[in-house]
């Protein structure tokens, strides 16, 4: 009688791995369906990364012959295993070909489906493996041939199978250490393509929104104010009139505000874009310290020094550089809510005469100094000065580099790059087959 495994031993002790040797060429395979919408809940790169750290290596692999030109001949399925790191081929039928073409040909990432064969404390197989392009897993009986259904020990050893995969897979979700994509998207772990939002466009595009939107709204906020005279005693008797004027007058200036936080917020997300797509190779590497310790002002001051495509050594110029300061207070002002910012009046004594005064609305070109002084007006100007802004570091760049800036930092959605080595190859849109090399 087999000796007890104890349920929390490893997954690769309970079940341990299967040689595809060792599994008859005939067979016949009967689906588990027990908890397979919980299977069904994970990932399958999760399920992937989950059997290599109890298993390593697939028990095998099919690959996409279209992949591999004239290696193989066409329209039929080859299954390989991995010896030693190396690819050998599971047929009964040699085939000739160069090994080293071969390796070279499975190393560019074309598998499509990937196999594990484990085996119960009983003697049973079960098949772990993806589907449909590796985009499904199921799990399997393997049943000797002829053999149609499996027999009650089997289903039993089948779902106490299921159990110990989704008590493993569980407990290595919560660790967090199997899947988190954004991890390895900074430590650039396995990664070769991937889609940015593009941080610039959807901030910029709901800025102009908010702008030509602005009018119409702050109008309604006015109105809304006025509903009620807070001049009228019976109104400044009424609570719930007074708290309904004081609501209104609290929200108001905020399509201004809020077009003006997302015009801004557009100019930074097209500076960090520029330093993802452009940073020079030499400090790609450095790429997270780089945003972590970076201020936007001095990513400004060093984009010539530390991104491809700039013709000029000196991009930002005086005036650029006392126009985005003036830009960036004032966006500060009305996110950081500082109390001398909220200053609306006060009682100023001097030489023991009592002056009752408001803040001053502006000076010169300021803006205001507080949001509920902001005018569609003011909305605009700020705009118009981030427009300068950009136009400016575009006029910067090399014919090249702009036009990569133009068709994907100002048209598209989402912007793709793939990874190629220590390079990074921008892709236009959606489209992975039409890149420029950055």
């Amino acid at each position: 009688m087999p000796e007890k495994i104890p349920n929390i031993a490893p997954l690769s002790f309970q079940y341990p791995i299967i040689e595809i040797e060792d599994i008859p060429r005939e067979h016949t395979l009967c689906p588990i369906d027990y908890r397979k919408d919980e299977v069904d809940s994970f990932d399958v790169l999760f399920f992937h990364r989950l059997l290599r750290k109890n298993y390593g290596d697939p028990s095998e692999f099919v690959y996409d012959v279209s992949k591999l030109g004239s290696i193989f001949p066409e329209n039929s399925d080859y299954h390989f295993a991995l010896r030693e790191g190396n690819p050998r081929l599971i047929s009964d039928a040699p085939l000739t070909f160069d090994q080293e073409e071969l390796s070279t040909a499975l190393r560019k990432g074309e598998w499509r489906e990937w196999k594990y064969y484990v085996r119960t404390k009983h003697g049973d197989v079960i098949l772990i493996q993806t589907e449909r392009c590796h985009s499904e897993v199921s799990i399997h009986h393997v049943l000797r041939k002829n053999t149609k259904e499996p027999n009650q020990k089997t289903v039993d050893e089948g779902k106490k199978f299921i159990d110990s995969l989704l008590r493993e897979a569980d407990r290595q979700l919560k660790g967090g250490q199997l899947y988190n994509l954004k991890a390895d998207f900074e430590k650039e772990e396995g990664v070769s393509l991937y889609l940015l939002h593009n941080v610039f466009l959807e901030n910029y595009l709901t800025a102009v929104f908010l702008l030509q939107a602005s009018v119409e709204g702050e109008e309604h906020l006015r109105e809304k104010i006025i509903e009620f005279d807070a001049s009228d005693s019976l109104v400044q008797a009424s609570k719930e009139k007074m708290k309904h004027i004081e609501h209104f007058q609290s929200i108001k200036g905020a399509y201004y505000s809020s077009s003006i936080m997302y015009f801004f917020m557009a100019f930074e997300g097209f500076i960090n874009l520029l330093y993802h797509a452009f940073l020079r190779d030499e400090y790609r590497s450095q790429n997270e310290d780089i945003n972590r310790r970076f201020d936007l002002e001095q990513k400004l001051l060093f984009l010539p020094a530390l991104c491809y495509g700039f013709r000029d050594e000196l991009v930002i110029d005086s005036d650029f550089l006392e126009n985005f300061k003036k830009l960036k207070n004032f966006r500060n002002s009305l996110i950081h809510a500082k109390i001398s910012d909220a200053l609306y009046s006060g009682a100023f004594v001097e030489q023991g005469f009592v002056y009752s005064r408001k803040v001053t609305k502006k000076k010169g070109d300021a803006f205001p100094a507080h949001k509920l002084e902001l005018n569609v007006q003011d909305a605009i100007d700020f705009s118009k000065r981030i427009e300068s802004m950009l136009n400016h570091i575009k006029g910067k760049m090399d014919d090249e580099h702009r036009e990569l800036v133009q068709g994907c930092f100002m048209e598209s959605q989402f912007i793709g790059f793939r990874r190629d080595g220590n390079k990074l190859r921008l892709v236009k849109g959606k489209e992975s087959n039409d890149s420029s090399e950055v």
